[in-house]
């Protein structure tokens, strides 16, 4: 999730704090709950000093971003923040440290419940559970999150200056619904009325009530994806699986557009049955059944250049899935992946992070990366140019790779 969205989560839950229970220390429960809804990506900080050159894809959402280090980073804003009041010389009360870390504690935690709603993932159970979670149901950003949380917080906000901040990113979150042109005008219609219906709500409610319905609104519009979610990444697999007996589907990555949950990137990842089998990667849109079949609003295709040596595929295969689009597929010997999984230490340590792995020779070079991210023909920050003669990566973090079955690795 972006920074913008877990800065306004932060302002968000201070806000309510402050409402359920009043205090005169708005300043430093404002800026605790801002900083611990934003202190796990402080791994972005050291994360490329470690395991080169794949330390930012393996240490970001590391480590920071686990309930075994809530409590550490929790002290360390609790230490700032005791700083503070000892440089201002002031004598807080028990309770308003009590709400202090408290905020703290569910900032550090909704952060990390954030960053699982899109198909990046984190792994919140280490070191008892390495693997990586993701639901796969929201892009980086979703503009309806800053619309629902600027009204109350403009309204709240003391200062004109502040005020003026918050109804700026109001403003330019349906600035950015309108801008794109990937966003169908029916889309930036919807949106639009919502955001004069959130504008009308804060105005209506009081304080407390219209801060609660915000918050309210967004944990219903993820609740909801999260559901859509997980039914379009069923009705894929089952269709793929049932139509295709030979295939063996590994995972399904799912992505809306942002302001657009009607239309899905979608990323199929599996393997053939031996003899011979392939791993396959196959990418493509998804339209929900609430979007007419003559309609053209998923059909735009914005990443079309890759990084990937991938084959393009027929748009509308006879017996597909009614609204899956199809774009890409790369493919190569199953074999092939499992050889390089074991020969390159780099791959192999990559393979901690990739979900939906792709890779090709150039004599002694070897190119690899993420389909996930390969979004135009340039490298991305997801991929890496190796040769055999560079030191291995160290300080690895252990992670569970996400296709750790192709891969035959025994648990």
């Amino acid at each position: 999730m972006d920074n913008l969205t877990h800065s306004l989560a932060g302002l968000a839950i201070a806000e309510t704090a402050l409402r359920l229970r009043p205090s005169k220390l708005r300043g430093p429960l404002y800026t605790a709950s801002l900083l611990a809804n934003n202190f796990p990506d402080l791994d972005s900080a050291y994360a490329s000093f470690l395991s080169k050159p794949l330390g930012y894809v393996l240490h970001h959402r590391g480590h920071t971003h686990t309930f075994l280090s809530l409590i550490p980073q929790a002290l360390l804003i609790l230490l700032a923040m005791f700083a503070y009041s000892r440089f201002r010389k002031q004598k807080w009360e028990r309770g308003d440290w009590m709400q202090i870390a408290l905020l703290t504690c569910l900032g550090i935690a909704v952060h990390i419940a954030l960053d699982s709603l899109n198909s990046y993932g984190v792994h919140p159970f280490w070191p008892w559970n390495n693997s990586w979670y993701s639901f796969d149901a929201v892009f980086i950003l979703e503009p309806a999150m800053w619309l629902s949380l600027a009204p109350p917080l403009a309204l709240a906000a003391p200062g004109k200056w502040r005020k003026a901040v918050y109804w700026g990113l109001f403003l330019a979150a349906l600035g950015l619904v309108w801008g794109v042109s990937f966003v169908p005008l029916t889309m930036k219609i919807i949106y639009t009325l919502l955001a004069v219906g959130f504008v009308a709500s804060a105005l209506y409610f009081d304080a407390t009530q219209r801060i609660i319905i915000s918050i309210c609104y967004c944990l219903i519009l993820a609740s909801s994806l999260v559901i859509i979610s997980q039914a379009v990444g069923g009705a894929i697999r089952a269709n793929a699986e049932q139509g295709n007996p030979e295939w063996t589907v590994e995972d399904v990555v799912r992505t809306p557009d942002p302001a657009n949950p009607l239309c899905w990137n979608i990323i199929v990842i599996g393997s053939t049955s031996p003899p011979n089998a392939d791993y396959w990667v196959k990418e493509g849109r998804f339209r929900l059944p609430l979007v007419p079949r003559d309609s053209e609003i998923c059909e735009h295709d914005p990443f079309s250049d890759k990084s990937a040596q991938v084959k393009a595929l027929p748009l509308f295969p006879a017996g597909e899935l009614s609204g899956i689009i199809w774009r890409h597929e790369f493919r190569r010997p199953l074999k092939e992946l499992q050889d390089l999984a074991r020969s390159s230490c780099h791959f192999g340590a990559f393979l901690q992070f990739a979900r939906a792995p792709f890779w090709h020779r150039d004599g002694d070079k070897l190119y690899f990366g993420d389909l996930r991210y390969d979004r135009d023909a340039s490298r991305g920050f997801s991929e890496f140019e190796t040769l055999p003669t560079m030191p291995c990566p160290g300080n690895l973090p252990g992670w569970k790779s996400q296709i750790h079955s192709l891969l035959q690795v025994t648990d």
